[in-house]
């Protein structure tokens, strides 16, 4: 709410959903599908269709299977602007190749995506044209690694054992 403090709320004709667990509840959502299906030129933005986040205490539900409900209560199919989406990886590639200074775009197939989501994360980033790597910690469950519609590069116990495999495979100089 922090990043819409001067966008004027009342008559809304947007509702963007992201992570902000402490406004995912019964009563958000049907004051979001209400406002959906009450200007039919509204728009439905995801800041991102993640599945679940790790918490101390365990999994909880993160913004995806909240977006899917109103998708599926308004009939509206949500503009994603985060992860899995494909344009969020190759933004985050032209961004990466301004960086290192190149002149051009770096091929996506050069970027290497480390996650512990296989289906945000390492999918998505595959999906994108990148190469991934399955680390598990966090959000990874056992058998997330047999999920993966193409196998990631790697799946390794840590980020420090993914550095490690990109110097070992001279991936990472």
């Amino acid at each position: 709410m922090e990043e819409f403090q001067d966008v004027t709320q009342h008559d809304p004709t947007a509702v963007v959903v992201g992570t902000a667990p402490e406004q995912m509840h019964y009563e958000r959502l049907t004051e979001a599908m209400r406002v959906l299906q009450t200007n039919q030129d509204s728009h439905l933005i995801a800041v991102n269709k993640g599945r679940y986040f790790q918490r101390a205490d365990g999994l909880a539900l993160q913004a995806g299977p909240f977006v899917a409900a109103l998708e599926y209560a308004t009939g509206k199919t949500a503009t994603v602007v985060g992860k899995p989406d494909w344009e969020f990886f190759h933004s985050a590639a032209e961004d990466a190749s301004g960086t290192i200074g190149s002149a051009t775009e770096l091929p996506l197939g050069n970027f290497v995506m480390i996650g512990d989501d296989v289906i945000d994360d390492v999918q998505g980033a595959m999906r994108a044209g990148m190469r991934a790597i399955l680390v598990k910690t966090g959000k990874y469950r056992p058998g997330d690694e047999n999920r993966c519609e193409t196998s990631p590069l790697a799946v390794v116990d840590s980020l420090e054992h993914a550095v490690d495999f990109l110097h070992d495979t001279g991936l990472l100089e």
